[in-house]
C-alpha cells in the first residue's frame, strides 16, 4: 500500500509544472510531526491542484481521501474530497490569501469547514464543525518513500 501511495505522490508531482497562481504553496509532501498523517498536493496548471491525505496507524492505513482543489469559472476555489471511499464532498472557498485558504460547506455533516495556513514553512490544517475540531501541523518532505521497511534510513 505504501508503494502506490508513493507511486500516486510521484505522478502527481511529476506533472506538478508551475504552481498554482493562489494556492501554489499547498503543493508538495507533507507530514505530521509523528510521521502518521501525510498529503501531498501537486499543481496540475494555474486552476488546478490534486492530492491525497492518509493516516497511518500502527503502520496499518486508517484513513485515506482523494482530494481536488480547482478554481472554477467564478474565479473561486472548490476543494473536493473523496474520503476513504465515500461519496464526493464539496467545499466552496470563503477566503484566500497569500498563505491561506478557507472552505466551507454548512450543509455538510463534518467538517463544515477546512482551512490550510503556510506557517513559517508549516503547512497547518484545520478542520471544524459544530460537533469538534481538529488542527494538524504538517512539515514540508522529500516526495519519496521515507519508510525504514522499504530500504530508506531516516
Amino acid at each position: 500500500m505504501s508503494r502506490l501511495l508513493i507511486a500516486i505522490a510521484l505522478l502527481i508531482t511529476s506533472v506538478a509544472g508551475d504552481a498554482s497562481d493562489d494556492l501554489g504553496w499547498m503543493a508538495g509532501c507533507w507530514q505530521s510531526h509523528d510521521g502518521n498523517d501525510r498529503e501531498v498536493w501537486g499543481a496540475r496548471n494555474a486552476n488546478e491542484l490534486h492530492g491525497f491525505a492518509v493516516t497511518m496507524r500502527d503502520n496499518v492505513l486508517a484513513f485515506y481521501e482523494v482530494l481536488s482543489l480547482k478554481r472554477g469559472k467564478d474565479s473561486v476555489w472548490v476543494y473536493t474530497a473523496w474520503p476513504s471511499g465515500q461519496e464526493k464532498t464539496q467545499f466552496r472557498a470563503e477566503s484566500t490569501t497569500a498563505s491561506s485558504v478557507k472552505f466551507s460547506n454548512p450543509e455538510h455533516d463534518y467538517p463544515q469547514h477546512i482551512a490550510y495556513v503556510l506557517d513559517r514553512g508549516a503547512l497547518v490544517a484545520t478542520i471544524a464543525g459544530d460537533k469538534k475540531n481538529g488542527k494538524r501541523t504538517f512539515t514540508k518532505i522529500p516526495c519519496q518513500d521515507r519508510n525504514p521497511a522499504h530500504g530508506d534510513s531516516r
